[in-house]
């Protein structure tokens, strides 16, 4: 079966979060490195964090057959060389915990889908916002039903 060369557009919203995923790997790879630096804690000790953590939650390993993670595991993670070694959401998730739930990794894995991540302090702010725009349209509605109200 061929399928005919299709050329993308550059200027297209889908295609645009294609091209940059280009630098997703990169990116992701620097802020993992970047957070297990800003942790103050060696590669060893992030390990034997992350395996603590693994045998807390009753041993449920990174991957099939293998119950622990080995700081080979970890160089690869952090390594741009390995382009094709990243950590599953398991091992994300368990990397974050090891690191006092640093979550910068998911903001730059949301911020690729033009999202980010909210504490509860800004929810509260997006809460209080929804309801300042739902008393608006409510003085609105008032506003007119009174005006017609007064002119019959």
């Amino acid at each position: 079966m061929t399928t005919k060369p299709v050329q993308l557009s550059l200027f297209d919203t889908a295609n645009q979060r294609i091209f940059a995923s280009v630098r997703f790997v990169s990116e992701m790879k620097s802020v993992l490195r970047a957070i297990v630096k800003a942790s103050g804690l060696s590669r060893e000790q992030v390990v034997d964090a992350m395996n603590a953590i693994i045998r807390t939650l009753d041993g449920k390993g990174l991957a099939k057959g293998s119950k622990l993670i080995s700081l080979a595991t970890l160089e690869k993670w952090l390594a741009d060389e390995e382009r094709a070694q990243l950590p599953d959401l398991w091992g994300l998730h368990v990397l974050m915990l090891a690191l006092d739930g640093n979550i910068n990794p998911l903001e730059v894995w949301l911020g690729f889908y033009g999202y980010g991540v909210m504490d509860e302090c800004a929810k509260k702010k997006v809460e209080l916002m929804d309801l300042e725009l739902e008393r608006e349209r409510h003085d609105k509605r008032r506003r007119k039903l009174k005006q017609e109200l007064m002119e019959k």
